[in-house]
């Protein structure tokens, strides 16, 4: 959850249609989450959360040469149909590849300039 807030937060992608919808799901997920707290429906709110990592797995993927990125998006989705089958280890195994990729990216990123990171502010689309 405090993930898809800052991402929700701080996300800067070019086009507005991508970022609204990436940001969006984060935000309804966060929201989702005070409501289904105490229900078995929380699947539900992991799926919207992890639309918004999948977004950034997918932006990042264009950057970074990181082995598995583009396989994030798949891996959570089998993340919430573990939890939505009552699977739950189906969803650890996922969730664990998932923190492994993209914890080699946060490396990659910590390595890089900040400057590069933000890019060309011309393009972005307000």
């Amino acid at each position: 959850m405090v993930a898809s807030l800052l991402i929700a937060g701080n996300l800067h992608v070019y086009n507005k249609r991508i970022r609204y919808v990436i940001t969006s799901s984060g935000w309804i997920g966060v929201a989702l989450m005070a409501t289904l707290l105490s229900t078995n429906l929380l699947w539900v709110v992991y799926g919207f959360m992890f639309v918004c990592l999948s977004g950034v797995a997918l932006k990042e993927s264009f950057c970074f040469k990181v082995v598995g990125l583009k396989l994030v998006p798949v891996l959570l989705m089998a993340s919430v149909a573990g939890f939505a089958l009552n699977r739950p280890v189906w969803s650890i195994v996922a969730l664990v590849i998932v923190c492994a990729i993209l914890g080699y990216l946060t490396f990659e990123k910590w390595k890089m300039p900040l400057h590069f990171d933000i890019g060309n502010k011309s393009n972005y689309q307000i």
